[in-house]
């Protein structure tokens, strides 16, 4: 916790404002002896002057008082340890009331409130169900303190998701409904929030949507996990790891038959294990995959470039209509084409400059009907 520092904020804002201490007198009906007392710290204003005080300088009285109710990170993670150590050695109306006592104390701490939350969500089920559900009422208060108190988008959101979850904790899946609805994209529905409108959904029994908004996560899950795969192999250097993280891949891929449902996200898979093996040197495993991304290419080119579903992601149609663009792919034909001379131009693939397989590829990918 800071001490305080009102001498130096009011002289500091005081300066900023380009006044005297005489103007600051008359202002507020002092003396200038006062201020100047005041500066030095050699006294306080009377309590009554400092929302006046406040007010002339467009800050907050904390701000004025130079104190900021908040608690370092290790702070914050020693009083979770000892509250979750806590609930299992004393007992729980004791556990609660510090909670409670840390609640008011540290009035404005957004993180900590954030983590008592955390606590509680964690922890209520141990009470009898009448103070446990007053527990997640007391928790919904610290997220709304938070949303009215902070201006950091970040905590804005963590306790907004936290709302989310406390609402559904309490059976009130409709709350959940009005915080999300409107706000949470079916393109972010990979995030906390999108879990708790599909729960809420369903208690609510709207099991349509439910399934609609399941079935549009579960896609974009995949996408972004074959993504990070793909990105995992242009960082780690590791040949062992990075042969099994190929393996986990086409078994995605495969699975979820990626080559006719995202062909753009399968080619870019094969692509980037043909890098990955030719950089180690792995020639008969470079042009393997490289024949693969061949094959994805095909099959991209074959038909309009276009997102869409397939007979297991039978409800993203409706989705993909509803987004910006349609159902437009961000890359069109033409840029494809255009970009897979330079594809297949990488440096790396100067071990393969040789092979009758590689010459073959790019002859089918830049010279062949692909390129007309």
């Amino acid at each position: 916790m800071n001490t305080l520092n009102i001498g130096e904020n009011i002289f500091r804002f005081r300066q900023e404002k380009k006044l005297t201490q005489e103007n600051l007198a008359d202002y507020l009906g002092v003396t200038k002896s006062a201020v100047s007392k005041w500066e030095k710290n050699q006294s306080t204003p009377d309590i009554l002057l400092l929302p006046q005080l406040a007010t002339f300088f467009a800050v907050s009285v904390d701000e004025l008082l130079g104190y900021e109710a908040q608690l370092s990170k290790e702070q914050i993670r020693r009083y979770y340890e000892e509250l979750e150590k806590a609930f299992t050695v004393e007992p729980l109306i004791k556990v609660r009331e510090k909670m409670q006592h840390l609640g008011k104390k540290y009035y404005s701490c957004a993180p900590l409130l954030l983590q008592l939350s955390l606590l509680t969500v964690n922890h209520f089920m141990l009470y009898p169900q009448k103070v446990g559900e007053e527990m997640l009422q007391e928790a919904l208060s610290w997220c709304q303190r938070i949303l009215t108190m902070t201006a950091d988008l970040s905590v804005k959101n963590e306790a907004l998701t936290m709302e989310g979850m406390l609402y559904l904790q309490l059976g009130q899946g409709e709350k959940v409904i009005e915080l999300f609805e409107e706000t949470e994209e079916l393109t972010s529905l990979t995030s906390n929030r999108g879990t708790f409108l599909i729960q809420a959904y369903e208690m609510t029994g709207k099991k349509e949507k439910a399934q609609e908004h399941l079935q549009v996560k579960y896609y974009l899950s995949l996408c972004d996990l074959l993504g990070n795969i793909i990105l995992s192999l242009s960082i780690v250097p590791d040949l062992a790891y990075g042969k099994k993280t190929i393996l986990r891949g086409e078994k995605i891929i495969s699975a979820y038959n990626f080559v006719t449902l995202h062909p753009n996200l399968a080619g870019q898979f094969y692509f980037q294990s043909a890098v990955f093996f030719a950089n180690h040197g792995l020639i008969s495993e470079a042009l393997n995959y490289l024949e693969k991304f061949q094959y994805a290419i095909d099959e991209l080119l074959a038909h309009e470039v276009v997102l869409h579903g397939d007979s297991y992601f039978n409800q993203l149609d409706a989705w993909i209509e509803g987004l910006p663009l349609g159902n437009l792919a961000p890359r069109d034909k033409k840029f494809i084409k255009n970009n897979l001379t330079d594809a297949l131009n990488y440096p790396g693939f100067s071990v393969l400059a040789s092979e009758e397989r590689f010459l073959k590829i790019k002859n089918h990918l830049l010279g062949g009907k692909n390129n007309a």
